[in-house]
């Protein structure tokens, strides 16, 4: 009984040790902020391979393992995708939309702030205001030091 309960002692510890990067980034969800209604993956295509890095949401924090944002950073490619799971209810119903947000610059993600406004176009409201990015019922803009990106809006 005592090694098992070392063993898990251990493990426990292996886990909950491992180092994290932090990254200051507020996500908007139809300017609303989320705060722990989010799962995020970070996508990462090097070469022909494709990986996914899971990640841990906090309001106003994405930290992802120190160890995986070193492999995207010290790639040829540091350029990701976000695959962002948003979890929200209506009446008695949970409701999972899924945004695939790509073409993120590594350089933006540690910079002092990043900021990502992802507009749901099927909200009459925003439909009437963007245009969405093709395939989709969404599009995005995000604020940085670095870089700032609008989209193109409808006529009023």
């Amino acid at each position: 009984m005592k090694n098992i309960s070392l063993i898990l002692i251990i493990f426990s510890q292996i886990i909950y040790s491992q180092e994290w990067t932090e990254l200051n980034t507020i996500v908007t969800i139809n300017n609303e902020v989320l705060k722990n209604q989010l799962n995020i993956e970070f996508i990462h295509k090097n070469n022909d391979t494709i990986n996914t890095y899971k990640s841990i949401f906090l309001p106003g924090k994405l930290k992802i393992k120190t160890a995986d944002f070193e492999k995207i950073k010290n790639s040829e490619n540091t350029i990701v995708g976000l695959k962002i799971t948003a979890i929200t209810t209506n009446k008695d119903k949970v409701i999972y939309k899924e945004y695939i947000i790509n073409n993120i610059k590594i350089s933006l993600l540690i910079a002092d702030y990043f900021i990502l406004k992802i507009y749901d176009l099927t909200n009459k409201e925003f439909k009437k205001k963007y245009f969405p990015i093709d395939g989709t019922t969404y599009t995005f803009e995000y604020d940085s030091p670095i870089e700032t990106i609008r989209r193109v809006r409808r006529k009023s």
